[in-house]
C-alpha cells in the first residue's frame, strides 16, 4: 500500500488520515476457533522514512500509541456493533521487515467505547468470542509515518486456540 494523502493536523504535526489494510472475505465471518489463539502477519516498508522525528505516533496517548489492528463486529451487540482495536507502539515500523503476533484474548485487545469522552477498556471474554465468530471488518494500520510511506503486509494468519469458553457457547453455536 502506498500513502497517497496526508493531512498534518497542525497542533501536533501528525497526520489525521491513516491509511489500513482491508482484509479480503476469507478473513471474515465466523473465526470463534482462534479465541485464544494468535492473529499473526509480516509486515515491512519498501519506502519511507522511518527515523522516530518521522513516526506518527500521538505523545498523549493513554492506549499506547495509534490502533495497528481493528476488528469490527456489526452484528454484535445486539446490532449496535462491536470495535476492538489493538494499540502498540512496539509494532511500529523501523523499515525492516516485521513479523508479528497478536494474542486474540480479552485482555490483550481494546473495546472502542462509542464515545469520545470515555476511555478504551478491555472487552469481556463473551465480547471477544463474539465479535471473532460474526467478524465484518478487519484492517491492518499502513499508515506508521507524517510523509509519505510504502508497507506491504503478507502472510496473515490465524491460529486456533484452546477452545471457547464454556459461558460464551451460545455466541457460537
Amino acid at each position: 500500500a502506498t500513502d497517497a494523502e496526508i493531512h498534518l493536523d497542525r497542533r501536533t504535526k501528525l497526520d489525521t488520515t491513516l491509511f489500513y489494510f482491508q482484509s479480503p472475505a476469507k478473513f471474515l465471518g465466523n473465526h470463534a476457533i482462534a479465541y485464544g489463539g494468535t492473529l499473526q502477519f509480516a509486515v515491512a516498508s519498501a519506502a519511507g522514512s522511518f527515523s522516530k522525528d518521522n513516526l506518527n505516533i500521538p505523545s498523549s496517548s493513554s492506549r499506547g500509541g495509534l490502533p495497528v489492528v481493528i476488528l469490527d463486529c456489526a452484528t454484535c451487540a445486539r446490532g449496535s456493533g462491536i470495535r476492538l482495536a489493538v494499540f502498540a507502539d512496539a509494532m511500529l515500523l523501523d523499515g525492516a521487515t516485521k513479523r508479528v503476533s497478536f494474542t486474540l484474548t480479552e485482555q490483550h485487545w481494546l473495546k472502542d467505547p462509542k464515545n469520545t469522552l470515555l476511555a478504551w477498556g478491555n472487552p469481556t471474554q463473551c465480547e471477544m468470542v463474539e465479535v471473532l465468530s460474526g467478524l465484518t471488518g478487519f484492517q491492518v494500520l499502513a499508515d506508521y509515518t507524517t510523509w509519505y510511506e510504502s508497507i506491504a503486509l503478507d502472510d496473515v494468519t490465524y491460529t486456533h486456540g484452546k477452545a471457547v469458553p464454556v459461558e460464551c457457547a451460545d455466541i457460537y453455536y
